[in-house]
């Protein structure tokens, strides 16, 4: 049994005849930092035998085109023709281009040249992986492809009226081993004692009289999926003889069960697909087979309360008081016959006030009851079923919106005996689907009304949702911006903008943000980035904010310069302060040698042409100290 969450090795199965460049191979993966396990060939047919030993043991296969005998590309050849479901990759030293056409041609994945001075070397650890991914996301599309056609198929299965329980027991493993591409596909039930397991449906490769065979459960490998209610996937059955796997002598090896519940009841039993082969993918299909089991209990629920009803009206009142759904017998001329007890507690009148009367006692007025009995007699007209959504009335005059499924009953000679009515009070669904609707509008609203430029975007950077405002900056119509990259539209590059946040959101899962100025359009943005988690922490979308600060920054800038012209002033100020100090001195000492000297001594002009200037400069610093708003002296 293998874990389903368990993330293997590169298996990579290589067909090279060089030990050099086997090695060279080995090495740039190591060197890359890449998880490999390496299965080496020097010849295709080696290569060969190992698919058809052990098939598709590898996820990915990288060939020399040439080699002794079958050349590589006739390998990958076989391979892609065989359906062998692994991608192929070429690696030759001649590059010639002919070589390259034919291989794409013939369906292979890559082609690569060993021209080491060209860092094919450095290229492998990057290609091998994504190659695998896009090949495997390849596959999972064609996949999820088929698994809607079945869920189609079995959907109309489910809704055909003329389909009985062992109808639908037949048809469901046939539909499920083709479209899922399992040889052998099975729908087994419990027993009422939950010790056996039923065969109520079989196909395939296998023995049709094991049909209506019992089982007891811990003699099936996959009596597990019972116990413990969970998708159960088994790879190695004939490696584990243990197992007891009932299918064990058709030569399965691979086995995926899931549990099928009853709406009420739990696990009620499980629908399971075989192979002849190990499908180590088989996980893939756990989802869709579990929407498809969970309808099929459903389905199996609904049709044996249908049967059950319509099987004998005596047998009716011995379990349908037992239903959580109200359940009304109704005769032809629309008499009640019959109510349980869900239904004298939806109603609020008893079975003895109830029963012989006429529906119209549940309905608004006699108008409403005239439209009730047209809705049913046109649903009649083609079938025995119908279902639709219709007021209905409580003893005490409430009204409240019901949903009626109503079955046609008749006798052996076709003739109509009444109906069954299924009714489910949906106010509180309807409320909450009306409360959805509203609060989806609120958000909208708000997401709306949002200055900023907001969209929502996959993790391919592709436009899901973009609010008004990012319209409205782009000029374009509501949606148009839905499904382009971001750095399209706000840059028009093919490529991420260097710094993006989202980028890094994308690598760590945190917030990020940071400044970027888009040159085309003269403007600065705030830019940042959050994840949008799904329940289970995994990344579901990025949230995007650009908000344009062109403004706010060139406030920042006229606020920084204007707290350089201050500082300049203050500074301007203290040097005045300090050189009207220096003046001070230099005059009066200039004065007091001028009175010294004589009138006519050439020194004294001097001294005055001093003191001249000393005054000039003192005018200076008095402009200075205006200037840095300080006192005059």
């Amino acid at each position: 049994m293998i874990d389903i969450s368990t993330t293997s090795p590169l298996r990579i199965l290589l067909v090279e005849d060089s030990e050099h460049d086997a090695i060279a191979f080995t090495r740039a993966l190591d060197k890359g930092r890449i998880a490999t396990k390496i299965t080496r060939f020097l010849r295709a047919e080696e290569a060969l035998e190992s698919l058809t030993l052990s098939p598709a043991p590898y996820d990915l296969v990288v060939a020399d085109y040439k080699l002794p005998g079958i050349s590589g590309l006739d390998l990958c050849k076989h391979i892609i023709s065989q359906k062998i479901p692994l991608p192929c990759i070429i690696v030759t030293g001649a590059g010639a281009e002919h070589i390259a056409v034919e291989a794409l041609k013939a369906g292979v994945f890559d082609y690569l040249v060993k021209d080491f001075q060209q860092n094919y070397l450095q290229l492998l650890p990057l290609l091998l992986p994504e190659v695998v991914d896009k090949y495997r996301q390849k596959k999972i599309s064609q996949i999820f492809e088929r698994e809607r056609l079945a869920v189609a198929a079995i959907s109309e299965l489910f809704l055909a009226n003329d389909q009985s329980l062992d109808r639908v027991y037949e048809k469901l493993p046939q539909i499920l081993a083709t479209e899922f591409a399992f040889p052998i596909s099975t729908v087994m039930l419990l027993t009422e004692d939950k010790k056996e397991m039923i065969v109520r449906g079989i196909t395939g490769i296998v023995d049709q009289n094991l049909l209506g065979t019992r089982l007891p459960l811990e003699q099936i490998a996959c009596g597990s999926t019972i116990v413990s209610g969970r998708p159960t996937l088994i790879t190695d059955i004939v490696a584990n003889p243990d197992l007891h796997c009932f299918l064990s002598g058709s030569g399965v090896e691979t086995c995926l069960s899931v549990p099928i519940r009853g709406k009420k009841t739990g696990v009620i039993g499980a629908v399971t697909l075989g192979d002849v082969i190990n499908r180590f993918d088989a996980d893939i299909h756990i989802p869709a087979l579990q929407v498809i089991a969970n309808h099929l209990g459903q389905e199996i629920g609904r049709k044996r309360v249908e049967e059950k009803l319509q099987s004998s009206e005596l047998w009716l009142k011995s379990i349908y008081n037992s239903l959580d759904e109200t359940v009304l017998v109704v005769t032809p001329d629309r008499i009640v016959t019959n109510i349980n007890q869900a239904g004298e507690v939806l109603f609020g009148y008893s079975a003895e006030e109830i029963c012989s009367s006429s529906t119209e006692l549940l309905h608004v007025d006699h108008q409403h009851y005239l439209e009730f009995g047209r809705r049913i007699q046109d649903a009649f007209a083609d079938n025995r079923f119908a279902h639709f959504e219709f007021d209905v009335k409580r003893k005490n005059g409430e009204i409240f919106l019901a949903e009626h499924t109503v079955s046609l009953l008749k006798d052996e000679k076709d003739e109509p005996l009444g109906i069954v009515s299924v009714v489910r009070d949906i106010t509180e669904r309807k409320q909450a689907e009306a409360q959805l609707v509203e609060t989806k509008e609120e958000w909208e609203h708000t997401f709306d009304a949002m200055s900023d430029i907001i969209t929502i975007q996959d993790k391919d950077m592709h436009i899901v949702r973009a609010n008004k405002a990012a319209h409205e900056f782009f000029q374009a119509k509501y949606g148009e911006l839905d499904g382009k990259h971001c750095y399209e539209v706000f840059t028009g590059v093919s490529a991420p903008c260097p710094g993006c946040p989202l980028a890094k959101t994308l690598q760590d899962g945190n917030e990020h943000s940071t400044i970027i100025t888009h040159e085309n359009l003269g403007k600065i943005f705030m830019v940042s980035s959050a994840v949008v988690s799904t329940e289970n922490g995994d990344t579901s979308y990025i949230v995007h904010v650009a908000k344009d600060v062109t403004e706010q920054k060139k406030m920042e800038e006229e606020l920084f310069q204007a707290h350089k012209m201050e500082a300049m002033g203050t500074l301007a100020g203290g040097i005045a302060h300090d050189f009207n100090n220096i003046l001070a001195a230099i005059l009066g000492y200039s004065e007091f040698a001028q009175q010294e000297l004589p009138e006519d001594s050439k020194a004294r002009q001097d001294i005055a042409q001093v003191i001249s200037s000393s005054q000039q400069a003192a005018e200076l610093v008095k402009q200075i100290l205006t200037f840095s708003r300080k006192a005059d002296l």
